[in-house]
């Protein structure tokens, strides 16, 4: 499956997200940095820790938007029941839930796991990691995101991809 790959400068260096077509989704222009009117399911590589592939869900915080926010637990959710699947898939390194799965309403992105890839990663682009996991876990996550697709809708969501 083909991924979108974004690249983005934070504070703390290079960000780069890469999705699947129909993991982000947006109404009234709304986006992460707008706070507002968005939600993205994505897989991210920071440059501070180039070996981890952290699969992300974002959405508004509960108290801009609490019916998004609500659809972003029960996706984080929908993906953890499948936890066991994701691990025993995993060939390219070790998985590691994420630490703020309980704070999720307060924050926009929430990291629901991560990667840690095998040394062999460790010189491959940031696109190459992102495909390796997405081969091996994508299809198990997009079967969860699909079936959030008539929220999405009822929620006058529709594909932020390009």
């Amino acid at each position: 499956m083909s991924l979108y790959v974004e690249s983005d400068s934070q504070q703390s260096g290079k960000l780069v997200k890469a999705y699947r077509k129909n993991w982000n989704f947006s109404r009234n222009k709304g986006s992460y940095n707008t706070h507002r009117d968005f939600f993205s399911t994505h897989w991210e590589i920071h440059a501070h820790s180039p070996n981890l592939v952290r699969m992300h869900v974002e959405s508004p915080k509960n108290e801009v938007d609490s019916e998004l926010n609500v659809i972003k637990l029960r996706l984080i959710i929908g993906i953890l029941s499948r936890i066991d699947k994701i691990i025993e898939a995993i060939k390219c390194g070790e998985i590691y839930i994420g630490t703020r799965l309980l704070s999720s309403d307060k924050n926009k992105s929430t990291e629901v796991f991560h990667v840690l890839l095998d040394d062999e990663f460790a010189e491959a682009s940031e696109t190459m990691k992102v495909d390796k996991v997405d081969d091996e876990v994508g299809d198990l996550i997009d079967e969860v995101v699909k079936k959030f697709e008539k929220e999405f809708q009822d929620q006058n969501l529709f594909s932020a991809t390009p």
